[in-house]
């Protein structure tokens, strides 16, 4: 068994039980009380959310290309067809 390893599983598995209990949460609350301004550092809960998506996002892709595949990180279109200038 590899420690680093070990320790990246559990932290894969935290993040996936911690994100379920948020989403719950969050599916009780409307459109408008998602967006409300609580103050909080993302402003609202929804600015919140899109910031741990980004997390997540940017960490699998780094992740990613180390060589390894991980089926939840589907492959996003390049750039361009996004509307995105490609990064030099």
């Amino acid at each position: 068994m590899d420690p680093m390893l070990d320790n990246y599983r559990l932290l894969a598995r935290y993040n996936t039980w911690f994100n379920a209990r948020l989403f719950d949460a969050c599916e009780r609350l409307d459109d408008a009380a998602r967006k409300l301004p609580r103050g909080a550092f993302f402003g609202s809960i929804h600015a919140t959310l899109n910031h741990l998506l980004w997390g997540d996002t940017t960490w699998l892709g780094r992740f990613a290309a180390q060589g390894e595949a991980f089926d939840a990180l589907p492959r996003r279109p390049a750039r361009a067809a996004r509307g995105r200038p490609p990064r030099d």
